[in-house]
């Protein structure tokens, strides 16, 4: 695997010494060199770095502010002093700061053992963190069955008790949306009777038809009270890492603050197992200075993004510019696809208005029909400078 370094280093034949040890040793990498604080954050933000490398004293930047920026812009991200002048109380203070270790410039045989062992802890750390959301789901759903069980025991009346296997499938398993389904007498279709969760507003005109044989199914509820088989569905969209991220710069005597979206990014998208590839255009944000900038580019530009919906006030467009997959009816150049019998995704859509941005990555619409709104990696901005660190940060 290559690995992807950031470094941090004032002097070039410094970095490039300790990148052609590494290669030396059996880490094969790239590097990406940095020596102020300005382009170190750009970095940060832009990300796609597996670990960061630096120097300890830079004449216009200094290690430990490094530390401190990394922990906050990319906290999963193992950090590795190199420097030449680390003395023991400074390299326990930057250990005790979140750095995973420190290697002499003059003993760089350490280094590629270094970065091996932070590259592996990393990653145990992260499937740590994957494990333990299994068991805290797992936890829930048997928390969930256990209500559920007592509530047949507590409760005799057929209906309330089916409402309160919803509410609780919602409450204590965290289910997006939970209902019920009778099939009415004499006919081919079923609506809900009880529910719980989002989409509360749309299922008293819910209808859910049942197809006659497999290839008419047109729902996962009507394949289900079709057959009467139970349907499990888990991960139908998964990804090592999403990332949204929206930051603004600002000029002294602008009212609003320039909103960009540099840094976000999908790694390793795969929706029903076919990996997406998604190329997003950060330029339609970093080239739109101001809402009516962004207004005029999405409603001239044809290659400016997909529109959805352009007004005096809002609009909403994607970063996506293209999507590389073998999913069957994903459209290339649209951030828009139906997945049969499931629902449909949106992906990278920004939300703008007037001093405000919203970028949400992944918007699933569940259900066919539509049934609730999911979303994942939304982030917000307002155009206000973020807080700077706090002190001895």
């Amino acid at each position: 695997m290559l690995v992807r370094v950031l470094f941090v280093e004032d002097v070039e034949t410094d970095a490039e010494l300790a990148v052609r040890r590494l290669r030396t040793d059996g880490v094969p990498c790239e590097y990406k060199r940095v020596e102020t604080e300005q382009a170190y954050l750009d970095a940060l933000r832009t990300g796609g770095h597996d670990i960061i490398l630096s120097d300890f004293s830079l004449p216009q930047f200094d290690g430990m502010s490094a530390l401190a920026l990394a922990k906050r812009e990319q906290p999963a991200v193992p950090f590795i002093f190199v420097s030449g002048t680390i003395g023991e109380e400074r390299a326990i203070e930057a250990l005790r700061c979140g750095a995973v270790d420190y290697v002499l410039k003059s003993n760089l045989k350490r280094l590629a053992p270094a970065v091996t062992r932070a590259l592996r802890e990393a990653e145990q750390q992260l499937e740590r963190v994957a494990q333990q959301a299994r068991i805290e789901r797992l936890t829930r759903i048997l928390e969930m069955l256990s209500g559920i069980n007592t509530a047949v025991v507590r409760i005799r009346e057929r209906l309330e008790l089916l409402h309160e296997a919803c509410r609780i499938a919602v409450t204590i398993g965290h289910y997006v949306t939970a209902l019920v389904s009778f099939i009415e007498p004499g006919t081919r279709t079923a609506r809900p009777c009880t529910w719980a969760g989002k989409g509360d507003e749309q299922m008293g005109s819910l209808v859910f038809a049942i197809a006659a044989c497999e290839e008419e199914d047109s729902s996962f509820t009507g394949r289900v009270l079709r057959t009467g088989q139970v349907f499990l569905c888990n991960d139908i969209a998964r990804a090592d890492r999403i990332v949204s991220r929206l930051t603004s710069t600002h000029k002294r005597g602008k009212r609003e603050g320039h909103i960009v979206a540099v840094g976000s990014e999908f790694h390793n998208l795969r929706v029903l197992g076919h990996e997406l590839k998604v190329t997003l255009r950060h330029k339609l944000l970093s080239d739109s200075e101001t809402f009516e900038h962004l207004r005029n580019k999405i409603a001239t530009d044809k290659d400016s993004g997909k529109i959805a919906v352009i007004d005096d006030g809002v609009a909403v467009c994607s970063l996506v510019e293209r999507i590389d997959t073998d999913l069957p009816g994903v459209d290339p150049r649209q951030h828009i696809f139906r997945v049969p019998n499931f629902g449909k995704f949106s992906l990278a859509e920004v939300f703008a208005e007037h001093g405000r941005r919203v970028l949400t990555m992944i918007r699933l619409e569940l259900g066919s029909p539509h049934v609730a709104d999911l979303t994942v990696a939304e982030a917000s901005t307002n155009g206000k400078p973020s807080p700077p660190l706090p002190p001895g940060s």
